[in-house]
């Protein structure tokens, strides 16, 4: 299942580069779209659709499939790019109310001349022209780590208060070695070393920050070694 699941997602982000471009809304919340053949709620902060196209884009399907298949009309709208999961289901006065749940970003990954959003499932999600998404980089200049590692490494500092608020930045270079960029904490070059042993070392790192450097004195090194046990290494 785990498997199919994967693969329906993977399916998702393909269809969402073919599929005419939503225009985005800015708001963010619950929203309700009237007048129209089926009722549409977006439920998230993330703005990847616009209430009034994916209503016209579901008014489409609709008009172009009678009767109504109900089960295909939720996996179109879930298709959409940015959208986790629809559930379409009648109002109880004869229409037709679709509740659609947008993706949260977590990492934009940079490769070659490729990039998109990691969202906090593990899952790609394509670029919107007309919106981005405030969350840290990857920069990949040699190959690339499955998406089930990078998700575990962001989804580690996004829910690590300390290292959430420093690190907005990782690049993957040569040798696979990570390199953290924690310009929130006074613009600092991290060397975490390989990739295997990194959350140890992040420990590390936020026990650092945390525990042992006063944020008034880490303008004094501009860049921090983590690769050797037991010890942080500091740099001017």
């Amino acid at each position: 299942m785990v498997i199919l699941r994967k693969l329906h997602k993977l399916f998702k982000w393909m269809v969402a580069l073919s599929v005419p471009i939503l225009l985005l809304s800015s708001s963010s919340g619950e929203q309700q779209t009237e007048g129209s053949g089926i009722k549409v709620e977006l439920m998230g902060p993330t703005p990847f659709q616009n209430r009034e196209s994916v209503s016209q884009y579901a008014d489409l399907l609709i008009s172009n499939s009678p009767p109504i298949n109900m089960r295909v009309l939720e996996e179109s709208l879930s298709a959409l790019n940015g959208v986790r999961r629809a559930e379409v289901f009648s109002d109880g006065e004869g229409g037709l109310y679709a509740e659609i749940w947008q993706a949260q970003p977590l990492v934009r990954l940079f490769e070659l001349d490729t990039s998109y959003y990691l969202d906090t499932d593990g899952f790609p999600v394509a670029l919107s022209p007309l919106w981005s998404e405030s969350v840290p980089l990857l920069r990949c200049r040699k190959g690339r780590k499955p998406h089930q590692d990078i998700h575990e490494l962001f989804l580690f500092i996004q829910e690590d208060g300390v290292l959430s608020e420093a690190v907005d930045a990782v690049e993957l270079v040569e040798n696979d070695e990570l390199i953290l960029y924690a310009s929130r904490a006074c613009a600092h070059r991290v060397r975490l070393g390989e990739w295997d042993g990194w959350k140890e070392r992040l420990e590390k790192l936020r026990t650092f920050y945390a525990e042992v450097v006063d944020a008034g004195k880490r303008t004094l090194f501009n860049e921090l070694d983590l690769r050797f046990e037991g010890q942080v290494v500091v740099k001017k």
